[in-house]
């Protein structure tokens, strides 16, 4: 399956104890395992995509229509988080002549880049209706990469032009004229373009040339435009995570890296009260808040760590992730569990559903009451996370992307 992912090896490094001696540990409930039921009361409203077109299909897979065409992969296309809207860039590759001047400029001088790929324009597709938009975007947003949906209104842009890939390391063109730390937002409703910087001061700017893997862009911001998080190296050596609040100029909280400690892309919850981040190396999940305080993710047991796949609710309450089992890392078919954790509560829903070898990608309903586990080659896995039941199913069809309204 296209998106299937390998399971990480996961490595217990005993001096992350010391590292999260700042955390706050809340006492942990767990609840009992759903039940798997034969027979689905309810599917939902999913999308699927086979052979360049677009579908939708309703409760109990009893009704299928097509939504649209499209060109290029399935990897481009981006459901709106409210379920009402699809995305389908057109983008190809392109050279740098084709390119605005001021980036074909800097595209040049990224030497062992020879193609970028090149924003043409955009469809945006009413779900419902099948309505499409055909949507232009500014000359300099073309050249940059599209990230998907910020929120429901805007279009996330980061100014990276491609990648320099050398063995394992991936390194990100990035263009220098803007301030470090900029993102561009597009909104395909109203066609406005904005521009956030982060104002960063010269001992918290970033040096690119040092990052870490899997976050060619290091900076993540809150959905009120108001803070951004990021990971820094700085020329002088120094690593650490970063909170700022870019409205009054001030960090809100660091935090000091060990050099060589391997981080992942951290994720804000919805409504903005969190920020969830993933220590790779020493396979640790925590949660920061606005004030500064961490709180690490708990899992079932000691014996269990998170893997880096995570996501939020769209309400931002829950953050479902898979957990691996440590005693068994060494297998070619370890164990994963699929576990639920609630941020009021502090409590940890374990799911008892089980994947073997690989951790499939999920994706949360609009509303939040159910997760869809893509488990292997057209299995699925729907959990109610209100009834407290999962279903498995075979959809032979095509390959689900996520959810409509």
């Amino acid at each position: 399956m296209r998106r299937e992912k390998r399971g990480a090896v996961f490595v217990l490094v005993h001096v992350c104890l010391l590292l999260l001696s700042a955390c706050t540990f809340l006492p942990v409930r767990t609840t009992s395992c759903y039940t798997v039921i034969k027979q689905a009361p309810f599917i939902g409203n999913l999308i699927f995509v086979k052979h360049n077109t677009v579908y939708a299909f309703s409760s109990n897979i009893v009704e299928i229509r097509s939504i649209a065409n499209f060109t290029g992969s399935v990897a481009n296309l981006h459901i709106s988080p409210d379920g009402k809207y699809l995305l389908d860039p057109k983008i190809r590759e392109a050279v740098s002549e084709e390119l605005p001047e001021d980036a074909a400029f800097l595209f040049e001088q990224a030497v062992g880049l020879t193609t970028t790929h090149y924003l043409e324009s955009l469809d945006l597709i009413e779900i419902q209706t099948g309505a499409k938009s055909h949507i232009e975007v500014p000359e300099m947003l073309r050249a940059y990469s599209l990230k998907g949906w910020f929120d429901r209104e805007w279009l996330l842009f980061e100014p990276v032009f491609g990648i320099i890939q050398q063995g394992f390391i991936a390194f990100p063109v990035i263009d220098t004229s803007q301030p470090k730390g900029s993102i561009f937002l597009f909104n395909p409703f109203t066609r406005q373009s904005i521009s956030i910087v982060p104002n960063l001061p010269a001992e918290l700017d970033p040096d690119f040339l040092v990052l870490p893997r899997w976050w060619l862009y290091p900076f993540t911001y809150s959905t009120d435009k108001q803070r951004v998080f990021f990971y820094t190296h700085t020329e002088t050596g120094m690593s650490k995570y970063v909170l700022w609040d870019i409205t009054n100029q001030r960090v809100i909280w660091e935090e000091a890296l060990n050099p060589v400690e391997v981080v992942d892309p951290a994720r804000w919850s919805p409504d903005g009260k969190y920020i969830a981040y993933h220590y790779y190396d020493s396979q640790r999940l925590v949660l920061l808040d606005m004030q500064g305080t961490r709180t690490r993710i708990p899992t079932l047991s000691e014996k269990y760590v998170p893997s880096h796949d995570f996501s939020w609710s769209p309400n931002g309450q829950m953050l479902a992730f898979w957990i691996g089992d440590l005693s068994r890392k060494n297998e070619i078919m370890q164990p994963f569990e699929f576990v639920v954790y609630d941020t009021k509560t502090n409590a940890i829903i374990n799911t008892c559903i089980i994947s073997e070898g690989t951790t499939g990608e999920f994706f949360w309903s609009p509303d939040g009451r159910f997760i869809l586990i893509a488990e292997k080659s057209h299995e699925y896995l729907l959990l109610d996370l209100q009834e407290k039941r999962a279903f498995r199913f075979n959809f032979e069809q095509g390959e689900i992307i996520g959810w409509m309204k």
